[in-house]
């Protein structure tokens, strides 16, 4: 490899290392772990919520169950399962974040490119 392409890759080695704390900034993992966690929070008191409702819903005698009131627990119920649904997307939106490794990726590049200029 010649020297110019050497410097090249010096330079965007350099590139690369700005990028860093750039990439930081855009996702703030500090943060994601206290929505993350708030999430599960959320989402393991609606669970136990549908889950009440659905006791009382269940304990009912048919007769009510067929009640306006039963169908608004019905109603509720299939509400919140849809919640938890939406829910559980957005966990799983939010673990793909967390497992991916920005910097790690930066930090390859680096390496190769280190590797590279030798």
């Amino acid at each position: 490899m010649n020297n110019q392409r050497r410097r090249l890759l010096e330079s965007l080695q350099d590139d690369l290392t700005a990028l860093k704390p750039i990439l930081e900034g855009i996702i703030d993992f500090d943060k994601l772990k206290a929505a993350q966690s708030k999430l599960e929070d959320v989402h393991a008191n609606l669970e136990q919520a549908k889950d009440e409702e659905q006791d009382a819903y269940d304990n009912m005698t048919p007769g009510l169950q067929q009640s306006e009131r039963g169908e608004l627990m019905q109603q509720a119920i299939q509400r919140m399962e849809s919640a938890l649904t939406c829910l559980e997307n957005l966990k799983e939106s939010f673990e793909t974040l967390d497992n991916y490794s920005f910097n790690d990726e930066v930090d390859e590049a680096f390496s190769n490119l280190e590797d590279a200029r030798q």
